[in-house]
This record gives structure tokens, sequence and C-alpha cells, in this order.
């Protein structure tokens, strides 16, 4: 990862943002850190409404079916945990056990409450500035409805359905929590946006970070061989690019100074045009190349060569910088490493990346230089946006004051861990 990458990485790696999925279990996660929780009292809210509650959050009522959607979407984590930690079996009493003073039904319980205060705290924003007009699961379980409702007619008149024709229950509630999230954070915008002076400040406090790699090209001459006797040997392979270091090194020696010796190695020497063994036809040709390229012997060298056709072996010009990172360390890490610490003028020695051998000829590198904050200013406010976003939520989590209904919470405790997992 070049470092530009590793700049903004560090602001990306507590970004709530950043991923929709992933930032909603963050949010969630954080959430509830500080809550006050009051036990032994009844909720009585949505008692006339028919409702059983477990629990409120900042007086926002919590329904028995909402709380058992979320404890079992945490379940099978909770299993788990204690089948990685403890090595527990999938036993009728699993849930009941105690496993070294750990209850998995008192952790389920206590992760299913912590999610919960996370969603109703975001659900309780999301009304407060105007996103949601009801934050009760049965209005949820009401949108719910009406979602599968237009899938189904959608699908049924032959217009294109993204998804699922039915979505599942639990799939839709996250889809609804992931939305209101993001919804939520584009209504604060201006209120969270910073403001040129803290940009350019984290800027020039973390210039060092935001580097941009000077790019490093070669000529990679390449051999493939292969492993049965379909094919060149890696013993020939070695001997046709040992041939051609001899040759390029001739060349930095200054020509007539070492006379190598390619006529000996048939492999190398047949591939190249009739009457040549792969060496340089003079050193006038040479020089031209030093002069026009402004480069030394062996570049230049190493540029003629992978001009010149040849069977012996395959070459091409290849340039590493910031911009193909990524895709050099996914598809030929091996080669891109090895390019990156040659310094202009100078040759690696044969390299081994999978069937193919290699050798590579640096013919121009540029030095790392500082990117300018006019390219990287919207990125930087746009992360420091989200950073306090995600700081935001967690005060208003931290504040958050939870109240069970005990007997309610355990009767729905009872219910989601009947079936053992």
């Amino acid at each position: 990862m070049t470092k530009v990458h590793r700049g903004m990485e560090k602001l990306r790696n507590s970004n709530l943002l950043r991923n929709n999925r992933l930032a909603w279990a963050v949010c969630l996660l954080a959430a509830a850190a500080a809550v006050v929780l009051t036990s032994g009292m009844k909720l009585l809210a949505h008692e006339e409404r028919g409702l059983a509650s477990v629990a409120g959050v900042n007086g926002e009522a919590v329904e028995a079916r909402e709380f058992s959607a979320i404890a079992l979407s945490e379940r099978a984590k909770v299993y788990a945990y204690f089948q990685g930690k403890y090595g527990a079996g999938d036993g009728t009493e699993f849930w009941n056990g105690n496993y070294g003073g750990e209850r998995p039904r008192e952790k389920l319980k206590r992760d299913a409450l912590q999610k919960m205060v996370g969603i109703k705290v975001l659900q309780a924003l999301g009304k407060e500035y105007g996103i949601l007009a009801d934050t009760s699961y049965t209005a949820y379980l009401e949108a719910f409805r009406r979602e599968n409702e237009t899938r189904k007619r959608e699908a049924d008149q032959g217009r294109p359905v993204y998804g699922p024709k039915q979505v599942q229950e639990n799939v839709y509630y996250e889809m609804v929590q992931s939305r209101l999230l993001q919804d939520l954070r584009l209504k604060l915008d201006d209120r969270l946006r910073p403001d040129e002076e803290t940009v350019s400040t984290y800027y020039e406090q973390h210039r060092s970070e935001f580097v941009k790699t000077g790019a490093t090209t070669v000529k990679s001459f390449a051999v493939t061989f292969q492993t049965d006797d379909g094919g060149v040997s890696r013993k020939r392979a070695e001997g046709v690019l040992r041939t051609l270091i001899e040759e390029l090194d001739a060349a930095e020696d200054g020509y007539a100074a070492k006379e190598p010796d390619s006529a000996k190695n048939p492999d190398y020497a047949d591939a190249h045009a009739p009457g040549s063994t792969g060496r340089l036809n003079s050193p006038q040709e040479l020089d031209a190349v030093q002069a026009s390229d402004s480069v030394g012997a062996l570049p230049a060298a190493a540029i003629l060569y992978c001009e010149t056709p040849s069977s012996a072996y395959e070459c091409r010009e290849r340039r590493y910088d910031s911009r193909t990172a990524r895709t050099d360390l996914l598809t030929e890490p091996v080669l891109a490493q090895a390019a990156k610490e040659l310094d202009r003028g100078q040759r690696s020695g044969i390299i081994v990346d999978r069937q193919s051998l290699y050798v590579l000829v640096c013919t121009d590198k540029q030095a790392d230089g500082t990117i300018p904050l006019a390219e990287v200013r919207g990125k930087i406010g746009q992360e420091l946006g989200n950073l306090a976003f995600e700081r935001y939520i967690r005060e208003e989590a931290d504040k958050a004051r939870l109240v069970v209904d005990e007997e309610a919470l355990e009767a729905a405790m009872d219910q989601i861990v009947s079936n053992n997992r």
C-alpha cells in the first residue's frame, strides 16, 4: 500500500460510513457504552395499543418482537463465541450453561440490549430530524409489508425488481437501519462539515502521510519455463537470462571491455536475427540511445535489446507507481517490490515468480512527492465529517437511558433460546 493510501487509511479505519453494512455494525457495537440501566420497572407506554414491551430507550418503547428479532440476529455470534473460546458444544443446556464464569444466555441478552440501544438512538435521531415519522416496530412491519407487496406487483407486471422478489424481514430491517444511518449523515452534513482551517491543519499535521510514490520504469525480460518435458526447462531458462545479464553487463563495462560468450548458449543465440548473437551491433548504436534517452549504458542496452525481436525471451516496459499499486499488489507483488528496490541504471538478478524467470532493468526513477492539498481537500473534509458524525452518534448513545421490564424481557429470552440454537 502506498503512503497516500496509508494517510487516508488512518481516517478510514474509524470511519463510520466507509461501508454501509460495516458502518452499521460499528455504530451499534460502539453504542450504549455508558447507558444507565434501570431494572425492575414496568413499561406502560404502549400497553394501551395492546403491544408488549420489554424495554424503553429514552422513553421510546421497545416491542418484544423487535427485541426478539435483534436477539435472534446475535444468537449465532454468541454461540460461535463460546464455541471458539471454551469449545462449548451444541447441547440442550448450552444457553443456561456456565463457561468460565460466563453464561451464554446472559451474554446474548446483554449484546442484544446493547445493539437495541444503538438502533433506538438512531431511530430517535431520525424522528428528531424529520427522517422517520414513527420509530415503532409496528410501523416497520407495515413498511415491510408494503415493500414486499410492491416487489410482487412489479415482478408480476414484468418490471425489473432490484434484489429478491420478496425480501426477508431481518434483511429488510437491516436495510432500513442502514438507509437511516446514511440519511441522517446527509441531514447533518452542513453541521458536521469541517471548515477550511480544520482541513488545512489536518493536512499540515499529516503531510508526511500524503505522499505520492514516485514512478519506477523498468524493462522486464521474462522466460517462462515448464516443470515437465513439454517446454523450456528452468535450467535452460536460467541459462538464457544469465547470457542476457552477461551481455547487458558488457555494455555497461564499456562494450569492448568484456566479450560475452553468447555463442556458447545456442538457446539464446539461435533465437536472434541471423548473424547476431543478440549483442549490440555497434558502440555507436548504444551511444545514440544513451544520448536520446539520457540514460546510462546498461539501461540503453536494455532499451535496444527490448526493441530487438527475440524468441528466447519476452520483453516489455513496465511502470510501477501509486496508480498501479493496488493492482500490482494483487497481480505481481514480487516483481513490483523488486522494481521499487532498483535505482535508475540498476538491474536485478534473476527473479522467480510462479512459472517465469525475470530480469529487470530500471530505465527511469522518479522521486516520491507530496500530494497537493487541492487534490485531497475534498476527501479529508468528507472523512473528518464522517468521524464527527460517529462521535456525535456515540455521544448520543452514551447519554441514552435504558429501562427494562425484567419479567417481559426474560419471557422473550425464553422464547429466543427455546430452540437451543
